[in-house]
């Protein structure tokens, strides 16, 4: 009678701990979507900052290269 009701114990423990290992696995596989997800949002703000910075970038180049040709017509025009 004891052995049945520690078999039965048991057997009780074994399939709680197949539940709980379930929702662990569950919970462990959300939290990793979740870590993925942000991720990708992160990297796409990243993204969306690195073009907007390359935009300026370009502006400076070109300003840049309109005050290098001004200087040169300028020193140009000087030695005429």
């Amino acid at each position: 009678m004891l052995n049945e009701k520690l078999q039965a114990k048991h057997n009780d423990n074994v399939n709680n701990l197949a539940i709980a290992e379930g929702t662990l696995i569950v919970i462990t596989n959300n939290v990793s979507g979740l870590i993925k997800q942000t991720s990708s949002m992160m990297l796409d703000d990243q993204l969306t900052e690195i073009s907007a910075i390359n935009e300026q970038l370009d502006r400076v180049r070109n300003l840049v290269t309109l005050y290098g040709v001004n200087e040169s017509k300028i020193h140009n025009e000087e030695e005429d």
